[in-house]
């Protein structure tokens, strides 16, 4: 568990008003993203130090984060991928 834990990267969840625009910002930036459903967006980040840093990237530039959370893929989801690249 502890090498399947290792290889799965955390992600960087935002909540914000304007996802669409801070998507395009942060690509700007050259920092990869994915708009999530809900207003929100997701990005691989390693450390906590690189969400705060996302987070005043954003508001700096005028976008309101109204939803800031580092989460780790599930040991289920995980399974479910692996499983799914070996078929």
């Amino acid at each position: 568990l502890k090498e399947l834990r290792a290889q799965s990267r955390p992600r960087l969840i935002v909540g914000l008003a304007d996802a669409a625009g801070a998507s395009g910002f942060l690509r700007e930036q050259g920092i990869a993203c994915a708009q999530e459903e809900g207003g929100r967006i997701s990005i691989d980040a390693t450390e906590k130090e690189e969400a705060w840093r996302i987070n005043g990237l954003l508001v700096k530039a005028g976008f309101a984060v109204d939803h800031l959370a580092l989460e780790r893929p599930s040991l289920e989801t995980q399974f479910m991928e692996m499983t799914q690249e070996a078929s």
